[in-house]
């Protein structure tokens, strides 16, 4: 997600300044086109007075997992590993 909030503003700004054909475009292009043939699915719309609500959403590749997310269910998940995380960062922050 946060690289595609960074490419789409420069993809564009490209366009709106007549860049279609040019290299970056182009670059910026096959990066959108790869990430697209991963997304399957529908999405059910509710439009009401210039408004837009998600009804729902059905994908059979689901990105997200409880399984991965969850530090109850993640079995592998270490949690003394994320006190020694902290420590590193804040140590960094007070150089």
């Amino acid at each position: 997600m946060h690289k595609k909030d960074q490419i789409m503003p420069r993809y564009a700004e490209l366009i709106y300044n007549g860049y279609w054909y040019s290299k970056e475009r182009f670059k910026l292009q096959k990066i959108v086109d790869m990430k697209k043939n991963k997304v399957n699915g529908s999405v059910k719309l509710k439009l009401y007075k210039g408004n837009v609500i998600i009804e729902s959403r059905q994908t059979k590749s689901s990105a997200y997992s409880m399984k991965k997310v969850s530090f109850e269910e993640n079995k592998t998940f270490n949690k003394s590993n994320v006190e020694k995380f902290i420590n590193f960062h804040k140590k960094k922050l007070r150089s």
